[in-house]
């Protein structure tokens, strides 16, 4: 076989072949892997067991000359760890066997690096399978699967006796290669798992793509789905999202599906709830204007009994503004109390909080005493000074700055939106939704 690969290996007390129970001497791990792959260069992991049994009869060498005669002796590196007394107590070898196989890439480049994980301690087996997965280039794990197990014990003899019985049981019967080459799919699945599990804490619905996009064959459709449901739906591209997330049988999700305005309300509620989770003050301040906007459209709605877009147009850019002829064609009283509001200064502007509170203080003084305004002034002074901060300044926005100008925490605004909604659906909603998305995405991850 042509040499184009080096091997890395612990050893260990099977090293370098072991007696079956019919008492034939047959290869340990390290010795059979040398015997199929002919590596160029091996390189030796000791503990200090290990290196005693080195130091007394240079067993190690003398076996891997019997089968690779033509593997010179600078090519076998004893890698000494002396320091290390008992291997199954060590915590970690990673930082050792890292060290070793940068050092075995960087010379041998263009060659396959095999690591031995059957030799050694199952510390030593679980570095290697991390450093596999971790490593900026390929490692190829390879498995004894021996069949029978013993220690070398020194009642085998002298090595050479030991090697000579090696080398007649290898005439007789020879066997075939049990080296198995293992691929750590479910060890880098693990990890994945666990990678989007803490992406999805955030929300991160991107980074998720891009752990996804590097492993498709890990994951099933059914997770890529729900992540393009939940990345849609972050993007208020929310019909889309609940296409996505249907065809996994997810749609329930999607609390408000198909209402119109009141699922756009309640989406775009959500997105607020996901800013101020991450933590995102200047963002949640510059999107709550039009949160405030669009939940009291339909209370003004209710009030007046009658759409409140009746008192508007719709402009080229698609923007809905007030016209004073209008409302006053529809109600002399509202018109009057608007112009006085105004200071006469009453002209088509775009719908917003401000005039929707006018209107909605209107119909307190006018119609119902008894309707409860306080949230709405509050939530329209709060946009007022939330607004200023954010559009007019050049300064951090964060928890302590919105309740220094506000005088409440941000999260208290979003709670009086969340209860206006209720509300107009008559309901508890489910503020959840993306929570849910998230463990549906989580139960998917571990079905495969």
């Amino acid at each position: 076989m042509k040499k184009t690969c080096v091997l890395f290996s612990p050893i260990g007390r099977t090293d370098p072949c072991r007696q079956q129970k019919d008492g034939t001497m047959r290869d340990g791990a390290m010795l059979h892997i040398i015997r199929y792959y002919h590596p160029e260069t091996v390189a030796l992991f000791m503990t200090r067991e290990m290196m005693q049994y080195h130091r007394k009869d240079d067993r190690y060498r003398k076996a891997i000359h019997a089968v690779c005669p033509d593997l010179r002796d600078e090519n076998i590196r004893i890698i000494d760890h002396g320091e290390i007394v008992d291997a199954n107590k060590f915590e970690s070898f990673d930082q050792h066997f890292r060290k070793e196989l940068e050092k075995l890439h960087k010379e041998y480049p263009n060659h396959e690096i095999l690591a031995n994980i059957t030799s050694g301690t199952p510390q030593m087996e679980a570095s290697l399978y991390v450093l596999a997965v971790t490593l900026p280039f390929p490692i190829k794990l390879v498995q004894d699967n021996a069949p029978f197990k013993s220690n070398w014990v020194d009642r085998f003899g002298p090595v050479e006796e030991a090697l000579t019985r090696l080398a007649e049981s290898e005439l007789s019967t020879p066997e075939l290669n049990r080296s198995v080459e293992v691929k750590p799919q479910n060890l880098i699945r693990t990890m994945q798992q666990e990678n989007i599990k803490a992406l999805l804490k955030s929300y991160d619905y991107q980074a998720v793509y891009a752990v996804l996009d590097n492993a498709p064959e890990l994951f099933s459709d059914r997770v890529v789905n729900l992540r393009k449901a939940a990345a849609c739906r972050l993007r208020l591209e929310t019909q889309k999202g609940y296409d996505f997330a249907r065809k996994v049988g997810r749609g329930n999700t999607f609390a408000l599906h198909g209402q119109g305005e009141l699922e756009e309300i309640y989406e775009y509620l959500l997105t607020l709830d996901i800013l101020l989770k991450r933590g995102a003050y200047g963002d949640y301040a510059r999107a709550v204007s039009p949160a405030i906007t669009a939940v009291m459209e339909p209370v003004t709605s209710r009030c007046l009994g009658y759409p409140v877009h009746d008192l508007c147009k719709l402009d080229e850019k698609g923007v809905w503004r007030i016209q004073p002829d209008l409302v006053k064609a529809k109600n002399e009283a509202l018109y009057q109390y608007l112009m006085h509001s105004y200071k006469n200064n009453f002209h088509p502007t775009p719908l917003s909080a401000d005039n929707l509170l006018n209107i909605l203080r209107y119909y307190k003084e006018q119609v119902d005493p008894g309707f409860f305004l306080y949230d709405f002034e509050d939530l329209r002074e709060f946009e007022s000074n939330i607004r200023n901060l954010a559009a007019h300044t050049i300064v951090a926005i964060t928890e302590e700055k919105i309740i220094q100008n506000c005088g409440r925490p941000p999260r208290d605004y979003l709670t009086l939106l969340r209860g206006q909604l209720d509300r107009l659906c008559a309901a508890r909603l489910p503020w959840n939704d993306y929570d849910q998305m998230n463990q549906a995405i989580i139960t998917e991850l571990n079905c495969k």
